[in-house]
Parts: C-alpha cells; sequence; structure tokens
C-alpha cells in the first residue's frame, strides 16, 4: 500500500501460493496517477520479494512492464509459473 499525507493513494493485491508471491494487480487512485507511484510501488515490492527471498508469479500488467523494463527483477520470476 502507498499512502501519501496518510491517504491511501496506490496498493498491490498478491497472494502467496504454494510459497511464491503472485501479483494479481496494481492500482492508483486517479488523481494520483502519472507521477510514478506504481513504477516506486512495483519497485519497493520486488526489493521486499528478494529480501524475503521467494519467487514472483506476475499477472498485473503494470508490474511485468516495470519487469521488462528494469531486468534486473526478473530472476525473482517464477521459473515454473513466471505470469505474464
Amino acid at each position: 500500500m502507498g499512502t501519501i499525507d496518510g491517504r491511501e493513494v496506490a496498493r498491490i493485491r498478491y497472494d502467496t501460493v504454494d510459497g511464491r508471491i503472485v501479483i494479481v494487480s496494481t492500482g492508483v487512485q486517479p488523481e494520483f496517477r502519472g507521477r510514478g507511484i506504481a513504477h516506486e510501488l512495483s519497485f519497493y515490492a520486488l526489493n521486499d520479494i528478494r529480501r524475503l527471498g521467494m519467487h514472483v508469479t506476475v499477472y498485473c500488467p503494470t508490474v511485468a512492464r516495470f519487469i521488462a523494463e528494469n531486468r534486473q527483477f526478473s530472476d525473482l520470476l517464477d521459473p515454473e509459473y513466471p505470469g505474464r
């Protein structure tokens, strides 16, 4: 969840399945879009996943695009179930 002045402005929805994180969706409140918030949220979420030593399956197009543009996170993709 991302907050500005205590207000929730962004969120990543995920589940833990068979020892991996499955990222389902990312959302940013309309008035906060275009500020790079989804990019930052993806960055921090993926760094947390790395810190936990887990792999990720990505169904969210925003996070999938982020990984495609930031290949240093591609090693986090679950080899058997990468998602999109």
